[in-house]
């Protein structure tokens, strides 16, 4: 299932379990799970509730390692280009293994974070809104630059960003917001926080100083 920039797609699948993924993704699944273990594989960003199976493992391959649970809810992010794949607990229990096969056990509220780079797996404590938020249409920020936030505005409303001064990437920006189907109306609510204008022309998307 491929889902493209700029949409969202939920499903479920043959045991149960929902899953939800977001733009710009794409998850391999089979018709009916057979075998000893439940196994997908994704691309992307998804958000997975999964039924209960204590004989049979459900397992999410991502780039970098893959995630194994019994029944549990959890985000998964694995774009390319942001170099690592960030596993986020919501409730349950979930394993992560690395590629050398190292593993850590998260806890609810906790996330694992496995880069490119090949460092240790970093664990952390976070605010779950910032990581699953958007399944329900809201994004959280919390000391996000503008560089950071306009990835996911690149992936969600499918527009192409430019910054006409570098420093503007940097900028830091705290705040909710709502998903609209106007890519405008969110623009507008980051211009009323910061020092910069958004300008718009079709698909693409040129950032500003005030």
């Amino acid at each position: 299932l491929n889902v493209p920039r700029g949409g969202e797609y939920a499903l479920c699948l043959s045991d149960g379990t929902k899953v939800w993924l977001n733009s710009d993704s794409r998850l391999k699944f089979p018709v009916q799970f057979i075998g000893d273990q439940r196994e997908v594989f994704l691309s992307g960003e998804a958000y997975f509730e999964v039924a209960h199976n204590a004989v049979r493992p459900f397992v999410v391959n991502t780039s970098l390692g893959k995630i194994k649970v019994l029944g549990t809810a959890f985000n998964v992010q694995d774009y390319h280009n942001e170099r690592q794949v960030v596993t986020t607990l919501v409730n349950g229990k979930v394993q992560y293994f690395d590629g050398s096969g190292k593993s850590c056990l998260l806890e609810p509220g906790f996330q694992v974070v496995d880069t490119r780079n090949g460092h240790e797996l970093q664990i952390r404590k976070v605010n779950l809104e910032e990581y699953v938020g958007w399944k329900d249409g809201l994004y959280t920020f919390y000391n996000y630059t503008l560089e950071e936030i306009m990835r996911t505005v690149e992936r969600n409303y499918d527009v192409l960003v430019s910054f006409a001064v570098e420093r503007l990437k940097t900028l830091r920006f705290t705040g909710d917001l709502q998903k609209y189907d106007d890519v405008e109306k969110f623009l507008r609510f980051i211009e009323m926080g910061g020092d910069v204008v958004f300008v718009l022309e079709g698909k693409k998307i040129r950032i500003e100083p005030k």
